[in-house]
This record gives structure tokens, sequence and C-alpha cells, in this order.
């Protein structure tokens, strides 16, 4: 019984019309039912399964397995967009038979490796080198940016159009406009000076007052008026900044935190879109500008005094 059952297995196995039964029944039976039903989904079947419209021809089924896998399917589409992809390279699949089973080989494309570019003797000879070589577009591109340099350039040109002038006599035209943008900001620099004179000798100051022993005694005598340790207890500067950090913590710390708060104030004003002293002052003198030059375009004279700098100026 054993030796039976096992030619009938071998028998199965080398028997080419059993194992090709599956596929034969899927091609007549399933595949055309599939094509029938596929247009109601208003996509043809040859897009989906190329082969059901294909003619295969099959060559003898011998005992070999390298006779088998001779089964090649050779498609004669009808679908234009079928068609239209082998214009880029792509074959339509290929199956092939392998012990009872249907294998598919996928298309390949092939892409040509582009080198690269360089530039040749006239792109490098047209490129500019400075903002009056450039073109408008850039120059209104680069502005919108905030750049001051090309709102610079852009109001020279604007001089050129509107007073139908040359190029050096609306230079001349901007130079009175930028005299005119520096004007009367004495007042308005003051604040920012101050600051920066304060900081700078407060932060220097903080050194003798902390460290130094003769500078710390005077401090005392004429502001603390606290005990002075022993002189073996003021021998090292690590001493005297111990002794002196009893009345220089207060100020300092209090100082710290005060600027800290302003700085969390300022980041909520901008959140709020609320303008801070800088960009108020920045407004008022742009408003003064376009007022003294009515006859040019106001954003154009406004966005070029925004962009300069009030110490600049």
């Amino acid at each position: 019984r054993q030796s039976t059952t096992t030619n009938d297995r071998r028998r199965q196995k080398t028997n080419p019309t059993k194992r090709t039964q599956l596929p034969v029944m899927i091609r007549s039976t399933i595949l055309p039912r599939a094509a029938r039903l596929t247009p109601m989904l208003g996509r043809p079947m040859a897009a989906v399964a190329p082969w059901t419209t294909a003619t295969t021809t099959t060559k003898d089924h011998c005992h070999d397995d390298q006779n088998n896998d001779d089964t090649v399917a050779e498609s004669s589409l009808s679908d234009p967009r079928i068609g239209a992809t082998r214009s880029f390279g792509l074959a339509a699949p290929k199956h092939q038979f392998k012990g009872g089973r249907r294998s598919f080989r996928s298309s390949a494309v092939v892409r040509k490796s582009s080198s690269p570019t360089v530039p040749d003797m006239a792109t490098a000879q047209a490129m500019p080198l400075s903002l009056e070589q450039m073109d408008n577009t850039t120059l209104v591109t680069l502005g919108a940016m905030g750049e001051a340099s090309a709102l610079e350039e852009m109001l020279k040109r604007h001089i050129m159009t509107v007073d139908n002038v040359s190029y050096e006599t609306a230079c001349e035209t901007f130079e009175g406009i930028e005299k005119v943008n520096g004007e009367g900001l004495y007042l308005l620099k003051f604040p920012y000076q101050v600051g920066i004179a304060t900081a700078l000798i407060a932060g220097f100051a903080s050194f003798p007052l902390v460290f130094d022993l003769g500078t710390a005694e005077w401090f005392n005598q004429n502001y603390v008026t606290t005990d002075v340790p022993e002189s073996e207890d003021l021998e090292t500067v690590l001493e005297v900044g111990a002794w002196t950090w009893n009345w220089m913590e207060p100020p300092l710390g209090q100082v710290s935190f005060f600027l800290l708060c302003l700085q969390f104030s300022r980041a909520q004003m901008d959140n709020l879109g609320v303008k801070p002293y800088t960009t108020r002052v920045k407004q008022m003198r742009a408003q003064h500008l376009a007022d003294l030059y009515t006859q040019y375009d106001k954003k154009l004279i406004m966005d070029y005094s925004m962009s300069r700098h009030i110490l600049g100026s």
C-alpha cells in the first residue's frame, strides 16, 4: 500500500495536465467573467489584467521542469492607455507557470542618468555683481523681504520714473531724502544712549564693588555701614566677595529680576501685536518723510525709512 501511494503521488507531480488545470480554469472561466464586470467600474479589464486579452502560445508539456516554465503571454492590448505606457519604457507584465503557480515579473523602467550642467561663459558674464545690475523683479523680491539696500535701489529707480531724470540725478535726489530721514532724531536716540551708558557703567563697576577691598570699605562706610570682619577674614578676593555679597546680592538680584520681567512683557507685547518703542519711533520718522515727499509713492518711502536703523540714519 505504501508503494502504491508513493507511485500515485509521483504521477500527480509529473502529470502536467493536473498541474495546469487551475490556471486554465482561471483563464477560461474566472477572468472572462471579471472582464465583463470590470467596465461597470469604469476601468477596462486590460488595465487591470493585461493577460486577459493576450493570445498565449504554450509549448508541449514535458516532464522536464524547464519546458514547463516556457509559457509566455504576448500582449495585444487594445486599450490606448495601456499602449501609452510603452512610450515610457514600460513592458507588459509576463507571467509564467512554475510548479502549478503563476509567477509575475515586474516591468523595469529604464532611466537615463543626466549629467550635471555647468554654466557657460555667457551665463557667467550675465551674473549681476551689484544691486544696480539686478532686474526689477529681483529687486522687488528682495525689497519685500525687508532688504534695506534693495529698497534703496527701488527708491532710486522710482525717482527716475517720477522725475524723468537720469540715474545720477536720481542718486543726488536720494541723498537729500536720506539726509532728511536722519534729521531730528537726537531726542529719540537719547533713551537708547542712556540705557547703553547705564548698562556699561553698572556692569564694570560691579567688579570692584564686590571684590576690591578698598572700594568695598568706601561703599560700606558711605552707603551700608555694616560691621567689618577681622583682617584675617579679608585676605583674599573671594573672602572680600563673601563679605560684600551681603549687601550686593539684593540690588543685583532685584535688577536682574526686573530686567527679566521687562523681557517677558516685551515678548507678550509682540504676541499681541503691540508695537514697542523702537517701532513707534521708526513709524513716526517714516510718516514724516512721506509727508515731505508726497510726489513719490508713500509705501515705498515708508518702507525705505522703516528699513533704516535709527543710529545709522
